[in-house]
């Protein structure tokens, strides 16, 4: 695999607050560009990471494969490509799938991946393809699950027990926008595909929570609360976030999160045990605001955004914390550029939660201290590959490393790897 050497790396690292960490101030987070490696297809999303087999995968749309990687040192990067085709010399190519690939999930305890994918025909089902990834028995199928037309995501609940799938329907104008759930209690790495499917539903009142017809409803990108209580999903046609509660007897919409017009919400995510405006302890939302040009060729959205939630009061809309310009933190000198925000993660990383966003156009990964959410401060920013999308964070020792994976228009799709350091 050839590593690709940039011109220039912009990075930028600064200090901000003095707030208590261990016994003594809050060390600087220093991030640093590492490296990015071509992947042997010739394209790159999503991505995501098997801790217990050290196994990156990653979603190629254009050779529809899944793509799985050995990781032999994070820092610095050295991938090893497994290839699942040996009639095809000289080129490691990974699981076929058949049709397109859109995302790829790996299960928090089970060495299991799931793997959503589009149907033959435009509002036709989509799949949800589960596979193996214990080193005797790679690659071997153990789901093979029908879901609703255009499945754009997947992301299992941190406790293991929920698939949640936006299916975006977005090919087909008369095909339904849908959520769907799959039960995962019954899911082991020693099943067959045919052993038949799992539970598996549309959740219901989808319609009347937004109040529009299904088929203008998109569902784009799911995420979690890490407590498994409730999903995120945005709607980035209809700009706006779903909330979907996970408690009880059965999953359940909450209210909407409406965003700003034009934000065409992609990337979600949530932080638990944050402070709220009014001093209570909530969960933070954070939404890439992918945006659009409107019919004047004025730029709108490419933004992040964080909001705060009550996470035991789903009926109760949001509240807005803050929003931040990525056109500004990325490349202030060009104002109007747009940048296209794709993904956006929290985490807490040396003693302080931390936002992490990409964006597609400009190439850029950031990063911000969210300890104060109405206020965040700019950690750093650094160039990454040819239109970063997916995002995956990995604990390497004290640091926390940062993946992207690289569209790269037709080719080459890249991966590429920046380390954020807690310093003194």
């Amino acid at each position: 695999m050839n590593k690709i050497k940039h011109a220039s790396v912009f990075i930028t690292a600064c200090l901000v607050g003095t707030f208590a960490y261990a016994d003594g101030p809050t060390p600087t987070i220093r991030l640093d560009y590492l490296d990015t490696i071509d992947v042997p297809g010739l394209s790159c999303e999503i991505v995501d990471y098997c801790a217990s087999q050290k196994l990156l995968l990653v979603t190629d749309p254009h050779w529809k494969t899944v793509d799985v990687f050995r990781v032999e040192s994070l820092d610095p990067p050295r991938l090893t490509a497994i290839d699942f085709d040996e009639e095809t010399p000289n080129v490691a190519e990974g699981i076929a799938m058949v049709r397109e690939p859109t995302s790829v999930a790996v299960h928090p305890t089970l060495p299991i991946a799931l793997v959503t994918v589009l149907g033959r025909r435009p509002g036709d089902a989509g799949t949800v393809f589960g596979f193996d990834l214990r080193e005797g028995s790679l690659g071997r199928m153990i789901l093979n699950q029908p879901v609703g037309a255009h499945p754009d995501s997947i992301a299992i609940s941190p406790d293991g027990q929920y698939a949640v799938i936006a299916c975006e329907a977005e090919r087909d104008p008369d095909a339904p926008g849908a959520v769907w759930v799959i039960d995962l209690s019954g899911l082991t790495a020693d099943r067959y595909a045919r052993d038949g499917a799992l539970p598996a539903w549309e959740v219901p009142g989808l319609k009347k929570t937004l109040r529009m017809p299904l088929c203008d409803i998109e569902p784009e990108f799911v995420g979690f609360d890490p407590q498994s209580r409730f999903a995120i999903i945005s709607c980035q046609e209809n700009n706006l976030l779903l909330t979907l509660d996970l408690r009880g007897t059965s999953p359940q919409f909450g209210e909407p999160i409406y965003l700003s017009a034009g934000a065409e919400p992609d990337g979600v995510c949530v932080l638990d045990n944050v402070q709220g405006p009014d001093g209570r302890t909530g969960c933070l939302i954070g939404a890439a605001e992918e945006g659009k040009l409107d019919k004047y060729g004025q730029v709108l959205g490419h933004a992040v955004s964080f909001h705060w939630l009550d996470p035991d009061r789903l009926d109760v809309a949001a509240t807005p914390v803050s929003r931040l310009d990525m056109r500004m933190l990325t490349k202030p000198e060009d104002p109007n550029a747009r940048r296209d925000p794709e993904a956006v993660k929290l985490t807490r990383f040396a003693g302080r939660p931390i936002a992490v966003a990409t964006t597609e156009r400009g190439d850029y990964l950031v990063a911000l201290d969210m300890t104060d959410p109405v206020k965040p401060q700019l950690i750093g920013r650094c160039k990454v590959g040819d239109r970063p999308e997916g995002l995956v964070f990995i604990p390497n020792g004290e640091d926390l490393i940062a993946v992207t994976g690289d569209e790269g228009g037709y080719g080459p799709g890249t991966i590429s790897f920046v380390r954020l350091r807690a310093e003194p």
